[in-house]
């Protein structure tokens, strides 16, 4: 679930509250979709939004939410009415997520690439689903007679998101502890070893995550998911000690007094305080650790140099038997793409920078001198639509190929005998596996690029095809059906009956999770486990002698094995504390321990045909109503009504009023209206968005008061403009563009005078002021490291104008706003950010900007108030200073960390040098900032005390602000 989902609201119901000035600030987002047929499905408690042609994902999806209803409701409560479900079928970046904003969810049909979900739950919509429903049934539980009621009375979106306001672990645990009952004992996360061994690793060693970070994401720390995996841990044994309604409990404890912190709604519900829960809690935890995830022997093995201090390897290969290639996303302080190391330590070497599918299944040529691999491609307006395509990489003079384009496949893999190297259109055959719904199939991509498909498995699905490196024609396939994730050996293209029969390697209770063939091609290597939530281990098939070997006793697992050319050496990923990293085995060092057919091929072909998840309500399904999709003019009704104020000021009065709010589901409509009251008139302002096509448009209208100190102005008019919106693709940097050309008008008339007579001349009369406005802006090749305070590398360029083109009080009225900033990173190792910028402002006697934006707060006041000409000098260093990754849970307090940042500013007033050179005209300051990032209610906030000084003024300023 995306976390922005639940901050964006919280953020929203404390503005919206305290100003009447936000119907021009956008509440219900709008977004681009793709142009589909869409169809909707109605059933009992939901409607399923979906597009034609995925009348299977759509209808599989209602079963199982119809079927998950009952039991999650008595989990969690709440109560859902035609509660919209929009599933997605143009996104191969998958994902799933609910949104107390227009109250939905939206899931992505295509699976996410990966070892992220437990296999033996099933298909990826049995994972996905259920885990989702637990958040809908979650945010819809609002108490009676408690604040999220009174809030739901006026604008339901927000009664609900306040239960966004408790940690995020317990949100996401008691969803993870739910969908690991689905398959009582082996399906869901919580009984997978590639999810819980995350947290085992750490609670096993010296420094164990507190309750906090138990609870709270880890925003600038590895792994990304710890809220799900610790959260799920502290969750798990809270329900199997005190019950299975103990997060219920507090759960609606925590929405009645959420002031009261998360630390009273458990110690409401066990009894206890947060600190001896912990403590019960670790002493167990870390008891059943020792008892069960031990190895009798544990590996030999050497662990390889990082490029980090803590790293997440995705998969590591031999390129000879010195040489080491890994593969990597973005880590602490280095950048995503392949690196290159080898046995003695040397310090990894960048080969290429670039992001992948999340599979991380690159493959090497037989000679080992070419690579293959996928990544996702973004379409420039369209959200969240990144499809998957194949790439080609020479080792020796680096160049870099596009294979295929909107093809999505991943999972590259070259045969034996292909040639090696791509030229334009023409490039040796390979197989890949491609996204079908839900699944994936697998397809050969031909040498002229034609892509044909080889088997589909639906509703099972494939995960991996290795052909062998010596023997074309030879197989190594994964494939999980229905639950059994398997390997099986084919020889030839004949895989449906090769999967037809019972696997060469599969386990009961267990797990294969990869595969690679030896380099003799005489026996394939996997790692997998075989009963419960033992951990992962390599092991090693012969076919010939029918025997298998576990060349592994990992602790915490060990996955992606690959056999040194040679032979001599085993290199594989293991789970170190909260690292992932690569470690090499000497055959010397190899486990002994062999198994039997009898352990590792057991009949499970009955286990293919047998029933799914929610196949029983087959019957229902003519019940249920199935029609096309009608956006219809139900989006017009306020999904939200709330009061506004605004407190006397002076000699005005209060102005109070309401705020309303809608938009539709698919957000191609969103809009806003403020009626407000002051002075005796009746206000509104209105905003209306539109994306059903590319790029939409926007309109404001208004018919506002403007307080001066000269009176009262009336001003009414409207604005409308055209956001157009790109993104510029890239292989691991973000690149986009913004253009927003306008047309405004407006007409001011003084309402009251305080120094006029009412009857002076011009005081009924409307002045009429006609603009043209746009804005601009080029964002180039941003990249952000998980540590980095603002971007290691970037430029942004923008340009920001208007001119009036009729004016009936004032001519030539006209303003120009531009500016260019440059991201450096001068110590990226340390995670250091340098900023350098400049900034202009040009505008003629009727001023169109403002300049407070221009003024860095070390000046003790805006010294370019009224200036109509202006430029800015700036540069900004950022620095690190400790990551405290730690809180509280009794009180609501999360923080992150705390950075230095040191400032100057030279800001020069161009009407007012007086002739004299630039370089003395204007005026400097130098600043110095402490900093702390930290969260409250998990509402994100910087906070900074810094220290402003004028050396040609001799003035110092000490002032504090928010970022």
């Amino acid at each position: 679930m995306f976390i922005r989902q639940l901050f964006l609201p919280a953020l929203l119901l404390l503005l919206v509250c305290l100003s009447p000035h936000v119907a021009s600030a956008q509440i219900y987002e709008n977004v681009h979709r793709p142009a589909l047929e869409l169809k909707q499905l109605d059933t009992p408690h939901f409607r399923v939004i979906f597009p034609a042609g995925e009348e299977s994902a759509a209808f599989r999806t209602a079963r199982i939410l119809e079927d998950q209803y009952p039991i999650i409701r008595s989990l969690v409560g709440g109560e859902l009415r035609r509660f919209p479900v929009v599933l997605n079928a143009h996104n191969d970046l998958s994902n799933g997520y609910v949104t107390p904003l227009h109250f939905r969810t939206e899931i992505e049909i295509p699976a996410i690439k990966g070892p992220a979900l437990n296999p033996r739950t099933g298909g990826w919509l049995e994972n996905v689903a259920p885990h989702e429903l637990v958040h809908a049934l979650h945010f819809s539980n609002i108490p009676q007679n408690s604040l999220p009621h009174f809030v739901y009375t006026f604008w339901p979106d927000m009664g609900r998101a306040i239960h966004g306001a408790a940690p995020f672990g317990m949100i996401e645990g008691i969803a993870v502890f739910h969908e690991s009952n689905i398959v009582y004992g082996s399906g869901g996360r919580g009984n997978y070893s590639l999810f819980r061994d995350q947290t085992r690793a750490v609670l096993s060693g010296p420094q164990p995550w507190s309750l906090a970070q138990h609870l709270n994401p880890a925003f600038y720390s590895l792994p990304g998911n710890r809220h799900y995996t610790a959260g799920f841990e502290f969750i798990s044994w809270l329900q199997y000690t005190y019950g299975m309604e103990t997060t219920r409990r507090s759960i609606e404890y925590f929405v009645r007094y959420p002031f009261l912190g998360y630390g009273m709604a458990l110690r409401h519900a066990t009894g206890l305080a947060p600190r001896r829960l912990y403590a019960a809690y670790l002493e167990e935890t870390r008891a059943e650790i020792a008892e069960s995830a031990q190895p009798a022997e544990v590996t030999a093995a050497d662990t390889l140099p990082k490029t980090a201090e803590e790293v997440h390897i995705g998969r590591a290969v031999w390129l000879d038997n010195e040489r080491i290639l890994f593969a990597q996303g973005t880590q602490y302080n280095s950048r995503p793409g392949f690196y290159v190391t080898d046995v003695s330590g040397r310090a990894p070497e960048l080969l290429l920078e670039t992001r992948q599918v999340g599979d991380f299944r690159f493959s090497l040529s037989p000679d080992r001198r070419q690579l293959l691999y996928s990544r996702y491609h973004s379409h420039p307006w369209f959200e969240n639509t990144a499809l998957m395509d194949v790439h080609a990489l020479d080792l020796e003079t680096r160049r870099h190929t596009r294979l295929t384009e909107g093809a999505r496949l991943h999972a590259p893999a070259q045969q034996a005998g292909s040639g090696r190297f791509f030229s334009g259109d023409v490039f040796p055959g390979f197989t890949a596996l491609r996204t079908e719904s839900e699944t994936q199939q697998l397809v050969r991509v031909s040498e002229g690029g034609a892509v044909t498909e080889l088997l589909s498995l639906k509703p099972d699905t494939w995960v991996q095809a290795e052909p062998s490196p010596v023997q074309p024609g030879s197989w190594a396939v994964i494939a999980n059906r229905n639950g059994i994730q398997a390997l099986w050996l084919v020889e030839g293209d004949d895989f449906e009956a090769a999967l037809s029969r019972n696997p060469d390697v599969g386990f009961r209770q267990g797990v294969v999770l990869d595969a690679a063939w030896a380099p003799d091609g005489q026996s394939v290597l996997l790692s997998g486990w075989m009963r419960g939530t033992e951990p992962a281990q390599v092991y090693r098939y012969f076919p010939a002698a029918g025997e298998l070997q576990q060349l592994t006793s990992e602790p915490f697992g060990a996955t992606t094995p690959d056999l040194r050319p040679d032979g001599g050496a085993l290199l594989y990923i293991a789970q170190e504390g909260s690292n992932r990293v690569m470690r090499v085995l000497d055959a010397a060092d190899f486990g002994s321990r062999s198994f039997q057919p009898v352990d590792f091929q057991p009949e499970l072909r009955e286990r293919f045909a047998a029933s799914r998840l929610s196949d029983y309500r087959e019957d229902e399904l003519g019940d249920w109503s199935l029609s096309a999709y009608r956006t219809g003019f139900s989006w017009l009704r306020p999904r939200g009504v709330v009061p506004v104020l605004e407190l006397a000021e002076q000699q005005r009065e209060s102005r109070f009023g309401v705020l309303m709010s809608g938009g539709d589901v698919l957000r191609r409509h969103s809009w806003q209206a403020e009626v407000t009251v002051t002075d005796s008139r009746l206000w509104t302002e209105m905003f209306y968005r539109n994306t059903t096509f590319y790029p939409g448009w926007q309109l404001e209208a208004f018919y506002r008061p403007r307080f001066t100190s000269i009176g009262l102005y009336e001003e009414r008019g409207g604005e409308l403009s055209l956001p157009f919106f790109g993104r510029i693709d890239h292989r691991s940097r973000n690149s986009f563009w913004q253009f927003r050309p306008g047309i405004a008008a407006r007409e001011i008339r003084y309402a009251d005078n305080l120094f006029l007579l009412p009857d002076a001349p011009g005081f009924d009369s409307w002045f009429t002021d006609i603009s043209l406005k746009g804005f601009a802006a080029l964002y180039w090749r941003w990249q952000q490291n998980i540590r980095d305070i603002m971007p290691n590398t970037g430029t942004v360029l923008f340009v920001q104008g208007e001119r009036y083109v009729y004016s009936d009080r004032d001519e030539g009225v006209e303003g120009l706003r531009f500016g260019l900033n440059q991201y450096l990173s001068p110590w990226m190792s340390r995670n250091h950010g340098l900023l350098l910028g400049a900034e202009g402002l040009t505008q003629t006697r009727t001023r169109l900007y403002g300049t407070s934006g221009l003024v860095y707060d070390g000046y003790e006041t805006n010294i370019l108030a009224g200036v109509r000409n202006a430029a800015v000098l700036r540069a900004r260093y950022v620095l690190p200073l400790r990551y405290i990754d730690d809180g509280f849970i009794s009180v609501p307090f999360f923080a992150d960390r705390v950075y230095l940042a040191l400032q100057a500013n030279y800001i020069l007033d161009l009407d007012e040098t007086g002739g004299a050179p630039l370089s003395t005209a204007g005026r400097a300051v130098y600043g110095l900032e402490l900093r702390s990032s930290f969260r409250i209610y998990n509402l994100p906030i910087d906070l900074g005390i810094g220290l402003g000084w004028e050396p040609t003024r001799g003035k110092l300023h000490v002032f504090g602000n928010t970022r």
